[in-house]
């Protein structure tokens, strides 16, 4: 069941590529998401340069986001996060020098300066959790969730060591969930980050080879791109049916599964709720979005000040829908569920994938 698009349907323009696809002979289907050129095979692949659909080639500067039908995973047991943003999984040993020696999962051993690190993974880890972890100051993270700030000291096999300025406190190793060392660099020119199955983000074409049959999502970041769930709404509301409050929360519960599709970032909206950012300069909004299996039918909409510009009835369980609303010069974007003609809320929750903004 389909409320329809209010207005003309949204053509696809030639600065930008939406192709919702099937795998051919596979029964997979894909989203790809991108800022230029337009592609009408069906046929997708991901290669070393970035996206082939029929032939044609996108690059990964040209992608604004793209998915797979394959699990991802949510969590690290042990690993680092480098200053550039990569995840990557693997045993830290202890430092020595201003060095972390660690083992790799993928490349074995290495060593690697704490200055090119902004985060060292000692222990489970919800990949959700990290952008708090680097919201704060530098410090500990403990498993039990308590924090203890200061500048790192030393990693050994027995304890990591904290100083907090008045001492160095000796944690025991077996208690820390991470180590946070400073802030993420932010990008200067556009990149595609690649989400691998098992939870890793690396970069497209940089310094850590990519198994691309591990690859099962990526995504745009830099000038001109921006990734929606990893920036502060300017308000976020949502309630149940008798003006409860309810939580909405950009980032939480991702990676995830949407609409069968990998998705490593993400927005999930109960119905009654709205989240809405500035979209000053922005010329397309695209995103892919569904309802979850075991929910119930509900409303998403997209409303550029205050208007609706695109709202469709989902139905629990329904594959992935792709949309890219024009901005045409609108000042806010938001993002809306609305539960279905029963005007029930329970269960009502819209899940947007991947919602970014294309300058």
């Amino acid at each position: 069941m389909t409320r329809g698009v209010r207005g003309s349907r949204f053509a696809l323009r030639a600065s930008l590529l939406l192709l919702a696809c099937a795998a051919l002979g596979a029964g997979e289907a894909g989203v790809v998401l991108g800022v230029r050129g337009a592609l009408r095979d069906a046929q997708v692949a991901v290669v070393a340069s970035g996206v082939t659909a029929g032939g044609t080639a996108v690059s990964w500067n040209d992608l604004s986001a793209f998915a797979l039908p394959r699990p991802i995973s949510g969590s690290i047991n042990s690993g680092v996060v480098t200053r550039e943003g990569a995840i990557l999984r693997g045993l830290p040993i202890d430092t020595d020098k201003g060095t972390l020696r660690w083992t790799t999962d993928a490349q074995g051993p290495r060593s690697d300066p704490l200055d090119s690190l902004a985060v060292v993974i000692l222990g489970p880890l919800e990949l959700a959790g990290i952008a708090g972890l680097l919201g704060g100051p530098p410090g500990v993270q403990l498993g039990n969730g308590e924090r203890v700030n200061g500048t790192l000291s030393f990693i050994n096999g027995e304890a990591v060591g904290v100083d907090t300025g008045r001492r160095v406190a000796q944690i025991p190793r077996a208690r820390v969930a991470a180590v946070v060392l400073r802030p993420l660099a932010a990008a200067s020119a556009p990149r595609c980050w690649l989400a691998l199955a098992n939870g890793e983000r690396v970069l497209a074409g940089g310094p850590v080879e990519v198994p691309l049959a591990a690859v099962v999502a990526g995504w745009g970041e830099g000038p001109g791109r921006v990734l929606l769930s990893a920036v502060a709404p300017k308000r976020s509301v949502a309630s149940d049916r008798i003006g409860a409050t309810l939580p909405v929360r950009p980032g939480i519960g991702f990676p995830s599964l949407v609409g069968g599709l990998a998705t490593p970032h993400g927005v999930r909206l109960p119905a009654r709720g709205e989240i809405a950012w500035d979209a000053s300069g922005a010329s397309q909004l695209l995103a892919w979005v569904a309802c979850p299996a075991g929910g119930a039918e509900v409303v998403a909409a997209v409303a550029l000040d205050g208007a609706v510009a695109w709202e469709q009835t989902l139905q629990p369980g329904a594959p992935a829908i792709a949309i890219a609303v024009p901005l045409k010069g609108a000042g806010e974007v938001a993002l809306r569920a609305a539960p279905g003609a029963d005007g029930e809320t329970a269960q009502r929750l819209v899940v947007w994938g991947m919602p970014s903004l294309v300058k």
